[in-house]
C-alpha cells in the first residue's frame, strides 16, 4: 500500500501505523534523505531510551515544566501513557526513525477533551509533519474527526 502526501511518499511495509507499522519516507528531491518511521507501543521501548529525549534542553524548553526524569519517574510516566493508550479514542506511540527512538506522539484526553501530542528530539524535527499527518489519519480511524 502506498500513501502520497505532497512531496513525501509513504510506503507501508508491515502492519498499520496505529498498530506499529513501518513506513519509508522519501523526499522526492533527494532519495538519499530516506527515513524509516515506525510507531511502537510504549511497552516495546526500553525506558532508558526516553531519558535523553525527555530531559533534553530543547525538549524541556517546549514542554510543560517538569522535574528531570529519572529511570523510576520515566518508567512511571510510560506506564501512565500505556494506560492512556487503553482508553477509547486514544492512541500513544513511540516514534522510531531509522531504528532510533526519536520521540513520542499520541491522541489523548486532557480535561475531558481530546488533544494531540508530538514530542520529537530536535535532531528528528524534520519528521514532524509526517507524524502529524499520521495522527490526523489515526483520529479519523478512531472516529475522532468528523469531516
Amino acid at each position: 500500500m502506498k500513501y502520497v502526501s505532497n512531496s513525501i511518499h509513504l510506503k507501508l511495509h508491515k502492519g498499520c501505523a496505529g498498530n506499529g507499522g513501518l513506513y519509508t519516507i522519501a523526499n522526492n528531491k533527494d532519495e538519499n534523505t530516506m527515513k524509516a518511521i515506525e510507531y511502537l507501543k510504549f511497552s516495546e521501548v526500553n525506558p532508558h531510551k526516553f531519558l535523553p529525549i525527555l530531559n533534553g534542553h530543547k525538549t524541556r524548553k517546549h514542554l510543560i515544566e517538569h522535574e528531570i526524569f529519572t529511570l523510576k519517574t520515566v518508567t512511571e510516566w510510560m506506564h501512565s501513557k500505556i494506560e492512556v493508550d487503553k482508553e477509547a479514542g486514544c492512541r500513544v506511540r513511540a516514534i522510531i526513525v531509522d531504528d532510533e527512538l526519536a520521540g513520542w506522539c499520541g491522541i489523548q484526553q486532557e480535561c475531558g477533551k481530546y488533544e494531540i501530542a508530538i514530542v520529537i528530539d530536535d535532531q528528528f524535527w524534520g519528521v514532524g509533519r509526517v507524524v502529524f499527518q499520521d495522527l490526523m489519519r489515526w483520529a479519523r480511524e478512531l472516529n475522532m474527526m468528523r469531516y
